[in-house]
């Protein structure tokens, strides 16, 4: 009897050894997939990573250009609101000097009257 029960539990050990060889495979080759996926993972995260340092590197390209078109902007607006100051001084000096003559011709026409 005693040796019944012994060849009946080597049996079922070696129907454990067998389902754990199974899932040793399994877990082997879900280990396996799972590092394939991985490293497939990091090659995009690699490749995502060199095109956020174009499109920074564009960005500060851009950016450049920008700061570049300002400063001439604001370099031919300097010239522009220059040039409108000396035409709003002329044209003040304009008005005074018009106002003084008019005034002058006033007192000759009175004097040519009289």
């Amino acid at each position: 009897m005693k040796d019944a029960s012994i060849v009946e539990l080597n049996k079922k050990v070696d129907k454990m050894i067998v389902a754990l060889a199974s899932l040793q495979e399994l877990v082997l080759h879900n280990f396996k997939e799972i590092n394939g996926r991985l490293d497939k993972l990091e090659q995009r995260m690699d490749r995502l990573e060199e095109r956020i340092d174009r499109l920074e590197e564009r960005m500060d390209q851009i950016e450049q250009k920008m700061e570049e078109r300002h400063q001439d902007y604001m370099t031919k607006f300097d010239s522009i609101f220059g040039q409108l100051a000396t035409l709003n001084d002329e044209n003040t000096i304009g008005t005074y000097q018009t106002q003084q003559l008019r005034e002058e011709v006033a007192i000759i026409k009175k004097r040519l009257h009289l």
